[in-house]
């Protein structure tokens, strides 16, 4: 204990230690803000996914919706039922939209107003504007081996998104539309992808690391200081105690 106080070569095993364990504190907490990042951004997804997916269930068990047709809401080509398209008694033409076309309509409005995109895709598409890009593709093959959800960051035309794939799962009332591709009840025949900007949650995420890095340098400051001030002052009261122990031996000039 002598040396380790006067000594101050030994003096580092503290600082040392101390730094060590703020190198590590820093570490876990910097690794726990980007998993609550993530979490985030699958909660978000993940509710949208699921407020989508009720809006199609509830579109298919009325057998689908019939709206006015329009430029924006013309006949689905893509869709081969015996009522697609009827006439009112008063001469006004209506289109059945079935939950995929209603989705896609969802999704250009959700488009417009909230930068978020989504996608109704599958490997094995009606529609071609259905077909899946390259991380879809793989995100669906994900889903088919019985992945629940996929969740991944990309960086995409120079912006950071989230993107994330929900399974869609064959139920009873979609079997009008899909029974002749093969599909049956509780088959995966595809899936919604969803594409968050990253920007918000990243900004966040910035602020808060910042923080975190402040605080634990502030941390290591004041307790390798504190450190250093209680060693310095218990070595001077240790020689001090030393010099007047050593004096007191001296033998007297009397």
């Amino acid at each position: 204990m002598t040396k380790f106080i006067t000594d101050r070569r030994f003096w580092l095993i503290p600082i040392l230690a101390f730094s060590l364990l703020t190198l590590i504190s820093t570490y876990w907490n910097l690794e726990n803000l980007n998993r609550m990042a993530e979490q985030l951004a699958y909660e978000r997804a993940q509710s949208m996914f699921k407020l989508v997916e009720m809006t199609r269930l509830w579109n298919a068990r009325h057998g689908g919706v019939y709206v006015p047709v329009t430029d924006e809401s013309p006949s689905n080509p893509y869709l081969e039922v015996p009522d697609k398209d009827i006439t009112t008694t008063t001469g006004r033409r209506l289109t059945k939209l079935n939950p995929a076309y209603m989705t896609r309509q969802i999704a250009d409005i959700a488009r417009e107003f909230g930068n978020i995109h989504f996608h109704i895709t599958s490997l094995n598409p009606i529609n071609p504007n259905n077909i899946p890009d390259q991380w879809e593709s793989f995100a669906l093959s994900l889903l088919e081996i019985n992945t629940k959800e996929v969740l991944e960051y990309r960086e995409r035309d120079d912006e950071a998104v989230y993107r994330y794939m929900g399974p869609l799962i064959t139920k009873k009332s979609c079997m009008k539309c899909h029974e002749k591709q093969g599909y049956v009840v509780g088959d995966i025949r595809g899936g919604i992808s969803i594409t968050l900007p990253a920007a918000p949650i990243l900004d966040a995420q910035s602020a808060t690391r910042d923080q975190i890095i402040v605080i634990h340098l502030i941390l290591f400051i004041l307790i390798n200081g504190m450190t250093l001030f209680y060693l310095n002052k218990m070595r001077q009261q240790w020689l001090s105690l030393s010099d007047a122990q050593n004096k007191a031996r001296e033998p007297s000039s009397i």
